[in-house]
């Protein structure tokens, strides 16, 4: 996938809350698996229904993720 040890140990330990898109999709192609996808989609779904986060800037975030996998 491309990334450290370290890497792995922050995202574990919960010093880095969240893997880039981009990693998410190695992860998911590696594994065979979309479930963290969906873990994050879910989790994002609870923050917009929290108020803690915009659908607008959400949208605007995938929107990002496409223009630079284009």
């Amino acid at each position: 996938m491309g990334v450290s040890r370290s890497y792995i140990s922050m995202l574990k330990s919960g010093e880095r809350p969240t893997m880039p898109e981009a990693q998410v999709a190695k992860f998911c192609s590696a594994t065979g698996s979309n479930l963290l996808r969906q873990y994050l989609n879910l989790q994002t779904a609870i923050r917009i229904a929290q108020g803690r986060v915009r659908f607008s800037d959400r949208i605007a975030e995938i929107a990002s993720y496409s223009r630079k996998a284009a």
